[in-house]
C-alpha cells in the first residue's frame, strides 16, 4: 500500500490559485525576489497540521518515521561475526546497508577475503535486502493516524503539482545572466565586468573585489607570523599526544579517492580542532571577540595547496599501496599533521573565514 507525502506545507479545501514565486526583473539581475502575493497566499494556505510517522514498528506497534524489515546480514551468518550472526534484526533498510559495509571492512582488514572480493560479498547482500524488502513478513504497516491525516489534506498533490507548474514556467521566462570572470587586481578597487543576456550586453560597474583578505597571506606579517607559531610544535605534540586516532591500531582499505572522502570531513577537521588549540578569543583579521553568537574557526591557508584536503590528500598518496591493502588511520592522520610544520593556521570568524576562502 502506498500513500504519497506531500513536500509542500499549503492547504486549503477551497484554495484559491497561487500566485507567482518570483518576479521577473529586468537585466541585470542580482537575487530573485519573493512576490508578497505570493508569500500572502502562501500564508493564509499553510497547512497547521504536521504529518504522523507514516509506518508502525513491527515488533511494537508504535509509530515509527521510517521503514523498517526483518534481514540476516550474509557476511556475519557466513564468517559468523557478532554475538547474534544467526538471528534475523529488525531494523530500516539504510541502517541494514551500514551494517553490511561494517562487516566488509572487518573481514578485509582481518585479511579473510581480498579488497575486490568483498565489493562483491557486499553487492549480493544489497542484493538480498532488496528481495528482503518483498518478503510479506516485511510489509509496511502503516499507521493509521497517518492515513487519516493523508484523507484529510489529499488536495496537497494537486496543489503541489500547480505549484511545480507555475515555478517552471517562471524559470523558463526567466535566466540568469551569465558573469563573465575578471580577475581583481591588488588593492580594492571597482572592476568592470560584462552580462551577458540572449544577444544584448550590459556593463555592471563597481563590482567590488575585496583583497584585502589576502593581506593574511603577507610573509612578513603579524597575522601570518601568529599563525606559523601555531604549528611550529607539531612535532613535540606528536610525541606526547593521547588523542585516541593517533594512537589506535585501526586500519582502512580502498581506493584513494574514497579514503579522502572517509577521512576530511570528520576525522581530518575535528582532529585540527583538537590537536591545533588556540587561546585567543579574537578573529586574528577583523579582532571580533568570541561569543555564545560568533564562533571562531582554524582556517588553513588559502595558497600552495595548503588547504586540509590537499594536506590530506598528500598524506593519503604517502602511504597508499592498493585498494586492498589496509592502511593504519594514525599513519596518514599524523602524517596529515606534519605537513602542518612551517603552514600558518589562522584563527578567523566565520564572515572572515569565507571571505578568505573565495580568495583561493
Amino acid at each position: 500500500m502506498e500513500i504519497d507525502v506531500f513536500p509542500f506545507g499549503i492547504h486549503s479545501s477551497t484554495i484559491a490559485e497561487a500566485p507567482p514565486l518570483i518576479q521577473i526583473q529586468t537585466p541585470p539581475i542580482d537575487l530573485p525576489l519573493k512576490n508578497p502575493a505570493y508569500e500572502a497566499w502562501a500564508e493564509e494556505n499553510k497547512m497547521t497540521t504536521p504529518a504522523p510517522p507514516q509506518y508502525l514498528s513491527a515488533t511494537t506497534r508504535n509509530p515509527i518515521k521510517k521503514y523498517c524489515i526483518w534481514f540476516k546480514c550474509p557476511l556475519a551468518e557466513q564468517f559468523e561475526y557478532g554475538k547474534n550472526w544467526n538471528k534475523d534484526k529488525y531494523a530500516g533498510t539504510q541502517d541494514h546497508r551500514s551494517f553490511v559495509r561494517k562487516n566488509a571492512m572487518w573481514l578485509i582488514m582481518n585479511k579473510k577475503v581480498s579488497g575486490d572480493e568483498g565489493a562483491i560479498l557486499v553487492d549480493k547482500a544489497y542484493e538480498a535486502i532488496r528481495v528482503a524488502e518483498n518478503e510479506d513478513r516485511n510489509k509496511p504497516i502503516i499507521n493509521p493516524a497517518y492515513e487519516a491525516w493523508a484523507e484529510e489534506n489529499k488536495e496537497f498533490k494537486e496543489n503541489t503539482a500547480l505549484l511545480m507548474s507555475q515555478n517552471a514556467e517562471l524559470k523558463a521566462t526567466q535566466k540568469r545572466p551569465r558573469v563573465k570572470k575578471v580577475e581583481a587586481s591588488s588593492g580594492d578597487e571597482d572592476v568592470e565586468a560584462d552580462l551577458v543576456v540572449g544577444d544584448g550586453k550590459y556593463t555592471q560597474k563597481k563590482i567590488e573585489f575585496n583583497t584585502k583578505m589576502n593581506s593574511i597571506n603577507d610573509k612578513d606579517g603579524l597575522i601570518y607570523q601568529t599563525g606559523l607559531k601555531r604549528t611550529q610544535n607539531t612535532n613535540e605534540q606528536l610525541e606526547k599526544t593521547k588523542i585516541n586516532c593517533l594512537i589506535s591500531n585501526l586500519s582502512v582499505v580502498g581506493t584513494k579517492k574514497d579514503i579522502l572522502l572517509h577521512l576530511k570531513g570528520g576525522p581530518a577537521k575535528n582532529l585540527t580542532n583538537t590537536f591545533f588549540k588556540y587561546t585567543n578569543d579574537k578573529c586574528d583579521y577583523c579582532g571580533i571577540q568570541k561569543n555564545k553568537t560568533i564562533q571562531l574557526d582554524r582556517a588553513h591557508c588559502n595558497i600552495d595547496s595548503c588547504d586540509r584536503s590537499s594536506l590530506l590528500e598528500k598524506s593519503i598518496n604517502t602511504h597508499f599501496i592498493d585498494e586492498s591493502t589496509p592502511i593504519k588511520i594514525k599513519d596518514i592522520l599524523i602524517t596529515y599533521l606534519k605537513y602542518h610544520i612551517d603552514i600558518p593556521l589562522f584563527i578567523l570568524c566565520k564572515k572572515c573565514h569565507r571571505e578568505y576562502d573565495k580568495g583561493k
